[in-house]
């Protein structure tokens, strides 16, 4: 896969380096309903939550594969952009929380980042 090439490359010009893989923190959960969401069709909420659970599949498998470490901040499932604007990790719009629509809110990028520092 395109994830085990980068790997090998980074193996290959690092064999020392310590590789921290960040998931993608879900955009939403299976059973949110909410008015930011409500125009899109439970189809594609199931959708647009499972692609992202599959996806953080791929690239924890691909990390376990390479010996790097997969993160992904606890309770992420919980700060959706269904959450109330302040506990948003991610966000449809980023009106609310001033940040890149469809992309995690600041709030979002500091529990990563702090899920990375724990694991380091």
């Amino acid at each position: 896969s395109a994830l085990d090439s980068v790997y090998e490359g980074i193996s290959d010009r690092a064999p020392q380096a310590r590789i921290i893989a960040t998931g993608y923190v879900p955009l939403l959960g299976e059973d949110d309903d909410c008015t930011q969401i409500g125009a899109i069709s439970p189809e594609d909420r199931a959708w647009a939550a499972d692609t992202i659970d599959a996806l953080n599949d791929v690239i924890e498998e691909a990390a376990q594969r390479h010996d790097a470490e997969f993160v992904l901040p606890a309770r992420a499932d919980e700060h959706t952009a269904c959450a109330e604007a302040s506990e948003r990790w991610v966000d449809f719009s980023g009106e609310d929380t001033g940040s890149f629509p469809m992309h995690p809110t600041p709030t979002g990028h500091e529990a990563v980042a702090r899920a990375v520092e724990d694991a380091l």
